[in-house]
């Protein structure tokens, strides 16, 4: 306990199972002869987060929070390549499972394009859209009509 040298505290770090556990206050008390003694002095305001001064908490420096920084910004004028996103990523340390946590937590979407008539992955943020390809003719005059007529099924559809 950082405010009673004397007295520790038992903090729950991780818990999937049940809901957060109320820090126990303790301390550990000699006695003349045999073992020695715990004395429970109740629950602790502080969390383990704040009993570690921040070694688990939710610091700008852990790798998650600079991938999402670096995605924010990397796309903020818009739709990459993954390409282009695996190679800065990279050049900045970046692992492929925390650019995936960063990619889920700002709900960041894949859609395939093509580029030069290759298929290319591009990463969009929820705002965006893939600008239309050039190369590719415009077939929504054809589709509209089609769509009209042949409506998407519905989950209700085949009961």
């Amino acid at each position: 306990d950082p405010h009673a040298p004397a007295q520790c505290v038992l903090a729950q770090v991780k818990n999937n199972l049940a809901p957060p556990q109320p820090s126990l206050a303790y301390c550990v008390q000699e006695q003349e002869k045999g073992p020695l003694v715990l004395s429970w002095l109740g629950p602790h305001p502080l969390t383990a987060d704040q009993l570690l001064g921040g070694l688990h908490a939710r610091s700008s420096d852990r790798p998650i929070h600079r991938a999402r920084a670096f995605l924010r910004a990397f796309l903020a004028k818009g739709p990459r390549t993954t390409r282009d996103i695996w190679a800065a990523a990279r050049e900045r340390g970046f692992t492929r499972a925390t650019l995936s946590r960063a990619k889920g937590r700002l709900e960041i979407r894949t859609e395939w394009t093509s580029r030069d008539r290759r298929p290319v992955s591009c990463w969009l943020l929820p705002d965006q859209k893939l600008p239309p390809d050039p190369t590719l003719p415009d077939l929504e005059p054809w589709l509209a009509p089609l769509r009209e007529q042949f409506p998407s099924p519905t989950p209700l559809d085949d009961l």
